[in-house]
């Protein structure tokens, strides 16, 4: 496995986790301006985010680059969101072309595309 996939898989982990503990503080930050209303909103929430730490942790310890593929297949899917939400949301922002960048870097760094 790549020395990319493995440093990706930290920012995965160290990102997430964050969102994971803290949803309500990640929710307000920045451009998302989010309130968290309801404890069913909290669960998807903490839902989402342990996923990402979940495959995250198992690239740290599996160093499998089948598990990486399979968290940059996870950043894909976040870039294609955020895509379909320009085209049906009309919600473009800085924020959303800074994530999306991010989202593609990450894909990069942990599917090999040779």
């Amino acid at each position: 496995m790549s020395a990319f996939a493995l440093l990706a898989a930290i920012v995965t982990l160290l990102l997430c986790s964050y969102g994971l503990l803290f949803p309500n503080q990640l929710a307000r930050q920045g451009e998302f301006g989010l309130r968290i209303e309801s404890s069913i909103a909290m669960s998807e929430m903490r839902a989402t985010y342990g996923a990402m730490v979940a495959i995250a942790v198992a690239v740290i310890v599996t160093q499998s680059e089948t598990v990486a593929m399979v968290l940059g297949i996870a950043w894909l899917g976040s870039l294609l969101g955020r895509l379909l939400s320009i085209m049906v949301d009309r919600s473009w922002s800085t924020h959303v072309a800074v994530s999306g960048f991010a989202d593609l870097v990450m894909f990069i760094f942990l599917v090999p595309l040779a």
